[in-house]
């Protein structure tokens, strides 16, 4: 019985040191490679690091001989005791020497944190479960820029991102789940991707605290569509505002997403990016397939033409206006109109398929609007260089027919 339990004591501190410098492995590598440690830091973490490995592996070693003297009476009872104690006491200062390592890596974490506000211009978060391939773009984007990122989800949806982002779990939709993520954090920019309704927002602002917010809105804001609309056409400042969640519509919804930053939180510099269509979208596709397949399609007016955005360009703008001194609604578009005509005839070209139109039988088709486009000169007088919807967009064209030529 004396020996079992002898040999439960060994094993029990065998495996406090063990564990004990697994930890300090652990703890300060992730330290280290996280936030980018000086070299000159980190190398002399290391050298502790390497000091505490080889007392660990004397620990084992004499642990092993102790107990091998003592089944083999080599030693009595009362010296096992003593070296027992003796190797406790080892465990012990190895422990010391782990808890100085870690609190030394703290204080060095502090100074680079400290270094990288410094330097860094953005942080970032962001709920991306909504508009899926913007929010990659984005934050591809930050990532690349150099900044540290964070993007909130609601942990349903596996990321690609890896150790290069931090994450938050929580539901825009609920408060409480936003006060649980976000309350008491700072980020030197939020970018908010799913300002649906003013509740979405008030949940965040009332929560987080940042140095500019960035809000991706919609034309949708815009009552009245026409051809070269600008900013002015709607200005969120005057607008009678509601608390109000998703029941109330799209339109509605943004509106007041728009609205509740200008006004309720008028003390936090905002930008609110207004895009139209993004393209990498089923509307588009929903021409070519018709057209291959030869299935009637409702167009009340083909002449009427509408502007277009990559989400790649939104995935840069989004960081190039947050670093600007602007602050208020700005437009975010390619330049130029392309025709639901000029679209059909192109698909007609390629496919050698004349589109079928009934507006009676036919399918309803995307699109059926007023014309618009959106005025850009805001952002260029800020020195953005906007693209030209004629330079890449038939290329994308081109994308979609295949598409539907292999699927039909």
């Amino acid at each position: 019985m004396v020996r079992i339990e002898d040999e439960k004591m060994q094993n029990i501190v065998l495996d406090a040191i063990r564990l004990q410098c697994e930890i300090a492995d652990e703890n300060l590598i992730k330290i280290c490679k996280k936030q980018s440690m000086a070299k000159q830091e980190y190398e002399k973490h290391m050298s502790v690091l390497k000091k505490m490995r080889r007392d660990m592996e004397m620990a084992e070693k004499k642990l092993m001989q102790l107990a091998d003297d003592y089944y083999t009476d080599r030693i009595e009872k009362d010296e096992f005791v003593m070296l027992k104690s003796e190797l406790k006491i080892e465990s012990d200062a190895l422990k010391i020497q782990i808890e100085e390592v870690e609190k030394r890596c703290q204080e060095c974490l502090e100074k680079v944190k400290e270094e990288q506000n410094r330097h860094s211009i953005n942080r970032k978060f962001s709920d991306y479960v909504g508009l899926e391939q913007l929010d990659r773009k984005l934050v591809n984007e930050l990532i690349n820029l150099g900044n540290r990122v964070t993007i909130a989800t609601r942990g349903k949806t596996k990321d690609s991102f890896g150790m290069k982002v931090d994450r938050i779990v929580m539901d825009v939709s609920d408060g409480e789940s936003v006060k649980r993520g976000l309350a008491g954090k700072y980020f030197d920019v939020v970018f908010d991707d799913l300002a649906y309704c003013s509740i979405y927002v008030d949940n965040v602002l009332s929560n987080v605290k940042c140095g500019k917010y960035v809000q991706l809105s919609s034309i949708a804001s815009y009552l009245n569509r026409s051809a070269n609309i600008k900013e002015e056409a709607f200005n969120p400042y005057n607008l009678p505002l509601e608390l109000c969640d998703t029941g109330v519509g799209y339109q509605k919804g943004k509106r007041q997403a728009e609205a509740i930053v200008y006004q309720k939180y008028e003390n936090i510099p905002a930008v609110t990016v207004r895009i139209p269509y993004v393209t990498k979208t089923d509307r588009l596709y929903y021409y070519c397939k018709n057209i291959v397949k030869q299935i009637p399609m409702n167009i009340k007016d083909t002449a009427h033409g509408f502007t277009f955005i990559r989400d790649l360009e939104v995935g840069k703008f989004l960081p190039w206006i947050a670093a600007q001194n602007y602050r208020g609604p700005i437009n975010l578009a390619s330049e130029g109109m392309i025709t639901i005509a000029e679209i059909l005839n192109y698909i007609e070209s390629k496919t050698g398929k004349k589109a079928i139109i009934d507006c009676e039988q036919g399918e309803k088709s995307p699109f059926n609007e007023n014309t618009f486009s959106l005025n850009m000169d805001k952002a260029k007088n800020l020195g953005y260089h906007t693209s030209n919807l004629h330079e890449w967009f038939w290329g994308l064209m081109d994308d979609y027919i295949a598409r539907a030529v292999r699927e039909g």
